[in-house]
C-alpha cells in the first residue's frame, strides 16, 4: 500500500466528456484526511486466497450470473443473450454461469490470469474483501484524489494526452466502440496491472 498525503483537491470536471448526472460535476473543492491506497488492482490470484480462506461465494456465484462484454462472446451466445441485455448500455449481456472464476463466459477459466485483476465482483464482494485484507475500498473522493497524481484538473495523471507520443499508459477501447477494438495497446479486454505501469 502507499501513504497518500491527501490535502485539498478539485474534483469533478466540467469537460464535455463527464457525466454531471453521475455526480461529476461541477468542479469544486474538497479536503481529504492522509489515508492508504493498494498500488496495484486486486488480482484473482489474490481474491481466490480470499475464496480459499474464507469459503465466500461472491453475488454472481449466489444468483447464477453476470453481465458480460458482447465482444467476449461468439455470435450464438450474443444471439441467446440478446434479450437479457441492459437497456441503452446493449453491449452488456447477461451470461448465466459467467462468475469471477469463469470471467468472460462458462468454460473459461482463470488459470493464465492469475496477475489480471480480478472481475464480475460486485460493490459487496469488492467491499468483504478488503475487511478480509484489513483494509477497506477507498471513497470516490480518495480515488479521484489518488488518480489525478497530484495534477490539478488535467484528464489524465500524465496530462491531456490519451496516448503522448502513441505511447499507452493505461488500457483502454481503441476503435469504434463497442464493435472494433483495435487492440492497439495488446489487450482487447483486461490486462495485467503491470502492462501498463500499474
Amino acid at each position: 500500500m502507499k501513504l497518500i498525503t491527501g490535502g485539498e483537491f478539485l474534483t469533478g470536471t466540467e469537460w464535455c466528456h463527464g457525466f454531471p448526472a453521475d455526480g461529476e460535476g461541477p468542479i469544486h473543492k474538497i479536503k481529504l484526511s492522509p489515508f492508504y491506497l493498494d498500488a496495484w488492482c486486486v488480482t484473482n490470484e489474490q481474491f481466490c486466497d480470499f475464496v480459499n480462506s474464507t469459503g465466500y461465494k461472491t453475488e454472481a456465484e449466489c444468483i447464477g450470473w453476470s453481465f458480460v462484454f458482447q465482444g467476449h462472446l461468439s455470435p450464438l451466445q450474443r444471439s441467446k443473450a440478446v434479450r437479457l441485455r441492459v437497456q441503452g448500455s446493449e453491449w452488456w449481456c447477461r451470461v448465466k454461469g459467467a462468475t469471477w472464476r469463469h470471467p468472460p463466459k462458462p468454460g473459461s477459466n482463470i488459470k493464465k490470469r492469475w496477475a489480471y485483476p480480478v472481475v464480475q465482483v460486485s460493490w459487496l464482494d469488492a467491499h468483504t474483501y478488503a475487511a478480509w485484507a484489513g483494509k477497506r475500498l477507498p471513497t470516490e473522493a480518495e480515488w479521484e484524489f489518488a488518480a489525478r497524481g497530484g495534477l490539478v484538473q488535467k484528464i489524465f495523471p500524465w496530462v491531456d494526452e490519451l496516448e503522448p507520443g502513441g505511447k499507452h499508459f493505461m488500457n483502454v477501447w481503441q476503435g469504434t466502440f463497442p464493435t472494433s477494438n483495435t487492440e492497439a495497446d495488446g489487450f482487447y479486454g483486461p490486462a495485467p496491472p503491470a502492462a501498463n505501469g500499474g
